[in-house]
């Protein structure tokens, strides 16, 4: 019986000092996460940590949890030009996908539609992940891959592939169970085709695998003839000539 009450104290000792930790000490611990760089060693069995270690760690509720990631979002601003610092931030402002709502839309567009905010990505990602099963993720989509002057093409040829894996259940950690919801980014997809001109063999490639009737398409040999930019030569003309043979109608 007597150890039995000496457990019990050092266990509310543990609660006790759990509740005592300042909230810069829980923002210390994130910014730790936000850094950690994983091993190098496949054969190593490693526990990569992730930001709700921090909230079991000090018995945080979700309300408080959030008040961290945000505060770390905040922390640092976006001419910031120490790498662990701007690496800190970005993961912050990523994890309001994961943890945020649509109430942080407004700051995660502030950051986003600065192309100058090292943070753009991340706060492009994590809009795509708050929005991604209401009616204003498309649109959401559409904004980002059409505006050349806001986002780089390097910011939308990601977007693209991100769109993509949602819809790959191998891709466990971004993909959509719902049907309706990746239909929705297949229809896209095939809009897409006949407007893109940036990366246009990118996009029909992911087209023709989220949509099979449209490789063999009257409507894909046209967006193709269409977008060909004149004067096409070397390995570029090869693979648009490879992709328009592809197009092809089936034989027999």
């Amino acid at each position: 019986m007597k150890k039995y009450y000496v457990f019990l104290i050092v266990q509310i000792i543990n609660i006790a000092l759990l509740y005592a930790a300042t909230k810069e000490e829980r923002i210390a611990e994130l910014e730790y996460i936000a850094l950690y760089e994983p091993s190098d060693w496949i054969d190593e069995n490693e526990v990569i940590p992730t930001p709700d270690d921090v909230k079991k760690k000090f018995n945080l509720n979700d309300a408080e949890f959030y008040a961290d990631v945000m505060s770390l979002a905040c922390k640092y601003s976006n001419t910031e030009t120490n790498r662990e610092k701007r690496i800190c931030r970005s993961s912050a402002v990523g994890w309001l996908g994961v943890y945020g709502s649509t109430n942080d839309l407004s700051f995660l567009a502030s950051v986003r539609t600065n192309k100058v905010d090292f943070a753009q990505e991340a706060a492009v990602f994590a809009t795509l992940r708050i929005l991604r099963s209401g009616d204003s993720f498309i649109p959401m989509v559409r904004e980002v891959v059409t505006n050349t002057n806001m986002y780089s093409i390097g910011l939308r040829r990601l977007v693209y592939c991100h769109l993509y894996n949602m819809c790959r259940k191998e891709n466990v950690y971004v993909y959509i169970p719902d049907g309706l919801v990746r239909a929705r980014i297949a229809e896209f997809f095939i809009e897409r085709t006949a407007l893109e001109s940036d990366m246009p063999l990118s996009v029909d490639e992911i087209a023709c695998k989220l949509n099979p009737s449209y490789r063999h398409s009257q409507q894909r040999r046209d967006n193709l003839a269409r977008l060909r930019k004149p004067g096409l030569t070397g390995l570029p003309a090869q693979i648009y000539d490879a992709a328009q043979r592809d197009a092809l109608p089936k034989e027999g």
